[in-house]
């Protein structure tokens, strides 16, 4: 941004002084007009990005995009019909294998790779099995979304 600045004061002082050497009062003081004015936006944009931060809204904005990416896949991938929120049904409830690897992200991934055994509900992962299929197909990215999902529900 500042080296944007520069340029535009600078561009900006070039024209002031090609201009106020060949012409008229009435042109000179239209170009200390645009200089001061330039001036004014650029610290008006400065400020604005100061104030704003985006490089942390952009990165929060994210985040949220990821988390419903993870409740997307949930959903698209048929895990809710086995997992709900609060309640055990034919799998442990989300919040239960949440709860289970709450510090262990990577432990779940690796049971989502087909890596590791069930921590949650044993008896089940047999029903579970051929899921993990779709699971281990999925990228590192979609995989890393329904981890977080599970993990932050």
């Amino acid at each position: 941004m500042k080296k944007r600045s520069f340029f535009a004061v600078g561009t900006t002082l070039m024209l002031t002084l090609a201009l106020v050497s060949c012409g008229s009062e009435e042109a000179k003081d239209k170009v200390e007009d645009v200089a001061e004015s330039t001036t004014k936006h650029i610290e008006v944009a400065e400020d604005f990005v100061e104030e704003t931060k985006p490089a942390e809204i952009v990165e929060e904005v994210v985040e949220e995009v990821a988390a419903l990416s993870g409740a997307d896949l949930f959903m698209e991938n048929g895990c809710v019909a086995c997992h709900q929120m609060d309640a055990k049904t034919v799998g442990p409830a989300i919040k239960e294998i949440g709860a289970a690897y709450a510090d262990n992200a990577d432990g779940l991934t690796s049971f989502l790779k087909g890596e590791s055994d069930a921590i949650v509900d044993v008896a089940m992962a047999a029903v579970m099995a051929p899921q993990v299929e779709t699971t281990k197909a999925m990228s590192d990215e979609e995989r890393a979304a329904l981890v977080d999902y599970f993990l932050n529900n």
